[in-house]
């Protein structure tokens, strides 16, 4: 875990007020598989120290990140089929941030995952909230208790049920934190690689009284077929290539280059 993303975590678990982001001189993440796909659903801004991020325009009052779609459990984890024509992008890819002044905004990363949230479950419940920009693994302790980061829902209607349909309403979610541990716990035992994060799928079979088969990951050629519901054995994924690797500029020859040695 970077030193960034700790620092931020304990000042938000402290109870401190992070400042607004504000507006940067140049943009530090490149963008590109991105920004015209998400450019209809939103807008492009640039802030400190964040560079270039994604902020998404039109969502109802109360919206969050991974409320509007439903889990899956896959052979890479518990995936997040989004409703939402950006979701491909905004809930596989980079990370979110609830700022002050602008509201929830999207920080882009090429790295691909099933979700990229922290999770807890407990007392008959499962919840999860997205990772904060810096956060590498799954795995965060502590982790903001915020309302506003958080979803849950009845272990029985975790999965197959749109999210949110069901929904713990925002008010009703702070009893919900002492009774909720992170899933699974950390010990000594091993646990899963990240992203494998969230509830073990035999705890919430055997509180819904059915199997959970995984569904495969499908890689499908462009955003609009990887919307929709997920199939009955499989879920498309959009994966786009990331941007060229940008090339280091060629050393600079001295103006002045010393002269040759004396024989």
């Amino acid at each position: 875990m970077k030193a960034t993303g700790i620092a931020l975590l304990l000042a938000l678990a402290a109870g401190c007020v992070v400042a607004p982001a504000t507006p940067a001189a140049s943009s530090a993440v490149h963008a590109d598989p991105f920004e015209q796909p998400l450019a209809p659903y939103g807008e492009w801004i640039v802030i400190a120290p964040y560079g270039r991020v994604w902020r998404p325009l039109g969502v109802s009052p109360g919206w969050r990140p991974y409320l509007y779609g439903q889990w899956v459990w896959t052979d890479e984890g518990w995936f997040w089929a989004s409703d939402e024509p950006w979701g491909w992008a905004t809930y596989h890819y980079g990370r979110w941030l609830l700022d002050p002044a602008l509201g929830w905004i999207w920080v882009p990363a090429y790295e691909w995952a099933p979700a990229w949230v922290v999770w807890r479950s407990g007392g008959g419940y499962v919840g999860w909230a997205p990772l904060l920009p810096g956060i590498e693994v799954w795995w965060v302790d502590p982790y903001p208790l915020d309302a506003a980061y958080w979803c849950f829902v009845p272990v029985n209607s975790f999965v197959g049920v749109p999210i949110d349909r069901v929904v713990v309403p925002p008010p009703r979610i702070p009893p919900l934190m002492p009774i909720t541990r992170p899933a699974p716990p950390r010990g000594p035992a091993a646990v899963p690689a990240p992203p494998r994060g969230g509830p073990p799928p035999a705890e919430v079979e055997g509180t819904m009284r059915r199997p959970i088969a995984p569904s495969r990951i499908v890689p499908v050629p462009t955003p609009e077929k990887a919307r929709g519901a997920p199939h009955r054995d499989s879920v498309p994924v959009y994966r786009p290539a990331p941007p060229p690797a940008r090339k280091a500029p060629a050393p600079l020859e001295r103006d002045n280059p010393q002269p040759p040695e004396k024989r």
